[in-house]
């Protein structure tokens, strides 16, 4: 398990609130998300983007790389402060990605804190545990699974999903929790198939 800090500011003056999400695949190379319905400028957009025989990274300005590995199936995560409500495309810098499957998530009143890594040659995505978490925050988990095809996707009990999608060999999920514990250990999702995979626990922070 890897822990990590990374903080990003984001406008304020509410609760930590979940606003909407969007999905994309593509067979090769890049993959165009858009910005989806309710966001406006300031919101905290993150992405989530799962590939087979991914490059080193996936290019986009004014867009930070929380974590890009290659653990089974090549899982990415960046995320932005939104200053335009045009569509995205990332773009594989080796040109090498394969089987892309893509979740932008939007959240306001937020910035990203703490997260924890975990992955295994297979099984269902299990979100490590998570300690240190702060009051008034959200926890967002993430999947990265290396099939395809999936037709159903149930998030851990506790966490609601924003959305879920699934190529012919990659499947990427996203759910959150709003005020978790301060101590958060998530079951497994459980998507109607299991294979190789990554999975990420992250604190998104309230912005006061």
């Amino acid at each position: 398990m890897i822990e990590q800090l990374l903080l990003t500011s984001v406008q304020s003056g509410g609760p930590v609130e979940y606003i909407s999400s969007s999905t994309g695949t593509s067979y090769e190379d890049s993959i165009t998300l858009t910005i989806p319905s309710g966001a406006r400028i300031g919101d905290l957009a993150m992405v989530a983007i799962s590939a087979r025989d991914a490059g080193t990274s996936w290019e986009l300005a004014g867009w930070s790389v929380l974590y890009n590995e290659d653990a089974h199936v090549w899982s990415n995560f960046l995320f932005t402060v939104l200053t335009s409500l045009e569509s995205v495309e990332f773009v594989d810098s080796e040109a090498r990605a394969k089987h892309i499957s893509g979740v932008l998530s939007v959240f306001r009143n937020t910035e990203v804190g703490g997260f924890a890594l975990e992955d295994s040659p297979f099984g269902e995505p299990d979100p490590p545990n998570l300690t240190g978490i702060t009051d008034s925050s959200c926890v967002l988990i993430v999947g990265h699974l290396d099939t395809g095809d999936i037709t159903s996707c149930v998030p851990p009990t506790g966490y609601t999903m924003t959305d879920w999608v699934t190529e012919d060999h990659t499947t990427t999920m996203i759910a959150y929790k709003i005020n978790p514990a301060a101590i958060e250990d998530p079951d497994d999702f459980e998507p109607s198939d299991t294979d190789d995979w990554l999975a990420a626990t992250i604190e998104l922070t309230h912005k006061e």
